[in-house]
């Protein structure tokens, strides 16, 4: 059963964005008997984990939050919502699940699961071996470069090494985590379309998504060798540049 708690992360102290302040407020309006926990500097130990004091300290936040939302979820139960999520209707009928989570297509390459939305019961098993996925990791590598492979490529590839295939269909694990099509959670793709049906709760607006980092005219490439590539080379170019400037 997942408790009527809404988890937000919002860390770096800055004031709140006109797009979080809407989302916040369609939370409360369809919402009303959720309780709203936000997690920031003050009620999550970022420097407990080697990944997240690492992001923290260098201003990447949403590396941090990309932890914290696993930590809320195991420790608490609830429903975790990025601040760019507009909610549409309650998420009453889903509360009996073990969790959920849904697709999205937050970019053209691939079939992708998305982590705006992740709704769990308290010490839920799959969300806790997310979360412990971390305790292996650090932010800053070997090599200097920051290790920002974005939290939908770690969970859709951790689920996929579990036999899920990701079709964009709906899929029950082992009676643990049931995974929703694209319309209920993310009715709204990298380039803006959105198509919502009567299945749809919320909107996922993106307005962090890598995809968007990429310029239009560049999204061909990425269609071709994929998105991994994609920031590979950037990162190649960016070396040979910076070797260029010093030489």
């Amino acid at each position: 059963m997942i408790p009527k708690i809404i988890h937000y992360c919002w860390f770096g102290r800055k004031q709140k964005n006109e797009l979080a302040v809407k989302c916040i407020a369609s939370w409360k309006e369809i919402l009303p008997d959720y309780t709203l926990m936000e997690w920031n500097e003050t009620n999550f130990d970022y420097k407990k984990l080697k990944f997240t004091k690492q992001a923290y300290h260098i201003g990447k936040y949403a590396f941090v939050a990309d932890v914290a939302r696993l930590y809320a979820l195991a420790n608490f139960g609830g429903i975790y919502l990025d601040t760019d999520v507009e909610v549409l209707k309650s998420f009453d009928e889903l509360l009996y699940l073990p969790a959920f989570i849904g697709y999205e297509h937050s970019c053209p390459t691939r079939e992708e699961i998305g982590t705006a939305v992740i709704g769990a019961g308290k010490g839920n098993s799959i969300i806790t071996e997310f979360l412990n996925y971390y305790d292996r990791q650090v932010f800053i590598l070997d090599n200097g470069e920051y290790n920002t492979t974005p939290n939908v490529a770690i969970i859709t590839k951790l689920l996929s090494q579990k036999g899920i295939s990701l079709n964009n269909q709906y899929y029950n694990y082992n009676n643990t985590l049931s995974i929703f099509p694209v319309d209920y959670f993310s009715p709204k793709n990298y380039t803006g379309a959105t198509l919502i049906t009567d299945r749809t709760f919320c909107i996922h607006h993106f307005s962090a998504s890598w995809c968007r980092q990429i310029p239009a005219k560049h999204r061909w490439i990425v269609n071709i060798i994929g998105e991994d590539n994609y920031f590979r080379l950037g990162k190649i170019r960016n070396k040979l540049l910076k070797n260029l400037i010093h030489h």
